[in-house]
């Protein structure tokens, strides 16, 4: 009989280390989250630094901040700013040892479950290795995975122009020869909970932008989306609209995007879910960007009533004069026909922003930070811009090889002593 582990494990010959992975610090007990994706700096080859040559071509973990820089990361000293991140994460690895071992504990060791415990720490032993490490100026031994992925060098959580900014940066291992690619992997089987969730439907394309249309409201309100976390697994719902947070003084602390369970009974996101990214089957978020585009739009001043009278009015004029040719009309409706069929048969996942916390009674409001917002605040710090690995940008290129396999020197960024701390 063999034990199946409550965390997602890859195999050994895997060439490839896929998103929505469990993480955690080397040091961490108690803090795990989710590995959110792989982005990378926009280096170009006429850059004014030249330094920054060097990071051309390197990839960057994302996940939360509260989840790989906390208090025990603050406390071990200035060689702990810049903590080690492991997949899967050694909390959970760790809790899942001590849990078969105390179930052993209670079988005599003749018996045939005392053996099939005993085989199971035997096999978490030998897969993950034990080490000592350094936690809290005090040596413990704990199981860790061969190989990290990383290390943190940069992260902040604090509220900035009234939205929270919680963001973590994992330099990826230069030594690594595995692949790190925006790709859901196919041993979770996500089909059994959606039967399009195959093949190229597990990559991520594009990313998805919330900005507000006509008159606020979002052109992806009502949207399908899912997360992949590594507590809760598969969870979907809509993207519902953004919540105000105030303080008990009236003021404003911070507006969230919120996603409302499809089943408000039941949850969305748990503790060990932050990080994961929310994503949406680009043939929905086609649908609901083309179904919003097509309905009526009022003008809200006096002067844009007016140029919609002068349109309509000019419009009803040219329907008494007769039609030379309609062939030019015909190709028009042909070529925005030929487009809606294309974004209709779009396969590939697009990335709306990152799970930070969970709300509700029932836990059944996922609230995260918009991707946009996310890789505008990184080119803030860093002076560079930065994209999602295997996406494409404006001009339908590639931002970067989703194939492409880590190397590199130093990090990009320093960790900031101010921002560091985590409540």
């Amino acid at each position: 009989m063999r034990l199946k582990s409550p965390f997602r494990q890859l195999d050994e010959d895997n060439d490839y280390v896929p998103i929505s992975m469990s993480i955690s610090t080397d040091i961490s007990t108690t803090t795990s989250g989710t590995l959110g994706g792989y982005i990378y700096p926009k280096v170009d080859d006429d850059v004014l630094n030249p330094r920054l040559l060097k990071y051309k071509g390197q990839v960057f973990g994302l996940t939360c901040a509260h989840v790989v820089l906390n208090q025990e990361s603050i406390s071990g000293g200035a060689e702990k700013l810049h903590p080690r991140v492991f997949t899967p994460s050694p909390v959970l690895i760790n809790l899942y040892r001590r849990a078969l071992v105390s179930e052993m504990m209670n079988h005599s060791n003749t018996t045939p479950e005392y053996k099939v415990y005993y085989d199971a720490v035997q096999k978490i032993d030998e897969k993950y290795p034990i080490e000592t490490i350094v936690v809290n100026s005090r040596s413990k031994k704990r199981n860790l995975p061969p190989s990290s992925l990383g290390n943190v060098v940069w992260g902040e959580r604090l509220i900035d122009d009234n939205k929270l900014s919680d963001i973590a940066i994992i330099k990826i291992n230069d030594g690594s020869k595995k692949k790190f690619v925006n790709y859901l992997g196919e041993d979770i089987q996500l089909s059994q909970y959606d039967p399009s969730l195959i093949l190229s439907n597990l990559n991520i394309k594009r990313t998805v932008s919330l900005q507000p249309r006509k008159h606020g409201i979002l052109n992806t309100a009502n949207l399908n989306v899912f997360k992949i976390g590594s507590t809760t697994n598969y969870t979907r719902g809509t993207l519902n609209g953004m919540k105000l947070i105030y303080w008990s003084n009236g003021s404003l602390r911070s507006s969230e995007f919120i996603i409302s369970n499809e089943d408000n009974k039941e949850g969305f996101a748990n503790g060990g879910d932050s990080g994961a990214w929310i994503l949406s089957k680009l043939v929905d978020v086609n649908d609901t960007i083309n179904s919003f585009d097509d309905e009526p739009q009022e003008s809200g001043t006096e002067s844009e009533r007016q140029d919609d009278y002068k349109n309509s009015l000019a419009a009803f004029i040219e329907s008494f004069i007769p039609k030379v040719s309609n062939k030019t009309e015909q190709i028009n409706n042909n070529a925005k026909k030929n487009k809606q069929e294309n974004r209709q048969t779009e396969t590939g996942l697009g990335v709306l922003g990152m799970l930070h916390s969970y709300d509700g009674e029932y836990k059944q409001f996922g609230l995260f930070s918009p991707i946009d917002d996310i890789l505008d605040r990184l080119y803030t710090i860093t002076g560079v811009k930065w994209g999602i690995v295997g996406c494409f940008d404006d001009d339908n290129t590639e931002l970067f090889s989703s194939k492409s396999i880590v190397s590199g020197e130093m990090s990009l960024v320093s960790t900031s002593d101010e921002n560091d701390v985590i409540d």
